[in-house]
Order: C-alpha cells, then sequence, then structure tokens
C-alpha cells in the first residue's frame, strides 16, 4: 500500500515541482525513471528485502529533507525531488514482483488480490495528498516521504525471498524465513537451500558454510 500511494503521489505531485513549467518537470520526472528499469535485474542479484529497504529510505529521505531546501535553490530542490521519485518508483517496480512472492502458494492469489485492492484505496488517496500543495508546497512530499519511512521500517520484518523455493502451505509460510537474520543479503550470505517435504509438511533448511 506504502508503495503505490508514495510511487503514485510521486508522480501526480510532479506537476507542482519548478518555477511553473509543468512541462518540463514531466519531462524531467519521466527522465529519472528509466534506470529504474533495471531493478528487476538488480534484484536476482541483490535480493528483494534491503534493495527495497535502502529505496523507501532514501525516498522518505527525500522527502522529508525537500522541505528543509530554501525555496530559492530550485534546481537543488528540483533535484531532490527528482531522486525521490526515482528511488519510489524503483521501490514500487520491487513490490510488484516481492508482495506475490512472501504468500504460501494456496493463497497466493488472494493474497495478490488483496495488494491490488489496498494499492487502489492509496492510488484513491494520493490525489488528496498532492492537493494539499495548496496549504503549502512541502506537505505532499513531506507526507509521501513519511509514508516512505513507513514502508521502509515495515520491509525489515519481511523475509527475503531471493534464492529460496517460496512456500507451498500456510504452514510452510508460517516457518519461512525463521533461518534468516535481519542482515541476510543473497550476494553476500553464504550459499543455502531449501528442501520441502510437502507430504511432512516440513522444511529442512541445508547451509553449505564457506571456509574463511
Amino acid at each position: 500500500m506504502m508503495g503505490f500511494m508514495c510511487y503514485y503521489g510521486n508522480v501526480q505531485n510532479t506537476s507542482n515541482l519548478g518555477e511553473g513549467n509543468v512541462y518540463k518537470s514531466y519531462f524531467l520526472g519521466a527522465l529519472v525513471e528509466i534506470p529504474c528499469w533495471s531493478a528487476p535485474f538488480l534484484i536476482n542479484k541483490l535480493g528483494r528485502r534491503w534493495p527495497l529497504l535502502i529505496l523507501f529510505a532514501v525516498s522518505g529521505a527525500c522527502g522529508v529533507g525537500y522541505g528543509f531546501v530554501p525555496t530559492e535553490w530550485y534546481y537543488t530542490s528540483l533535484t531532490v525531488a527528482l531522486i525521490g521519485r526515482m528511488t519510489v518508483t524503483a521501490a514500487y517496480f520491487i513490490c510488484l514482483q516481492y508482495g506475490s512472492e512472501i504468500f504460501p502458494t494456496v493463497i497466493r492469489g488472494q493474497g495478490v488480490a488483496m495488494c491490488e485492492i489496498l494499492g487502489g484505496v492509496a492510488i484513491f488517496l494520493s490525489p488528496s495528498i498532492v492537493y494539499l500543495a495548496k496549504v503549502s508546497p512541502i506537505l505532499p512530499l513531506l507526507i509521501l516521504g513519511l509514508c516512505s519511512i513507513i514502508g521502509a521500517l515495515a520491509t525489515l520484518w519481511l523475509p527475503e525471498t531471493a534464492g529460496y523455493s517460496l512456500p507451498q502451505t500456510l504452514e510452510q509460510g508460517q516457518v519461512f524465513g525463521e533461518n534468516q537474520s535481519i542482515w541476510d543479503l543473497p550476494c553476500i550470505k553464504k550459499a543455502s537451500r531449501y528442501e520441502v517435504d510437502i507430504n511432512d509438511i516440513k522444511i529442512e533448511v541445508k547451509e553449505e558454510s564457506e571456509k574463511v
């Protein structure tokens, strides 16, 4: 929900950036989204959780920091806002992939459907946040930035799915990620794999430790 709200809110708030030139603002906003197309490829190496957390955190910092940039520093404020949009766009792309992987197979369809419903509610609410620019130009990005920070904190408690067999049943979903630490990162973590015994509803974790 935070991913949908922050992404669409930043897109809609693009018209409030710049010196009144909407075309320039939207052009730059679209331009900074191009590097984000690499996000689905990068998460195969870096995993899902930490890239998503970092992107949400950077976007949140930009949204909050935008309000502290003096109004006469036009290019600085524009750069901060565009960095926030770029990072939240990449976070949104990861959410689309990550959101379907954390649900067990038996309820994955329902889980994704619930995410889409909550995302629709977030999209419905985002124009109201953007409209707060009529009160103060810093309010939209400030609120969206705080939402991004909430999304980053929530990501800390999600299991890493890259490199692991996804859970098939509810029982497997309950124990999925229990062997992971908060600092697990697939690209530097020792090799590990899951063997799922569907008949006995057991998950055995086998780890091959690297000798230092």
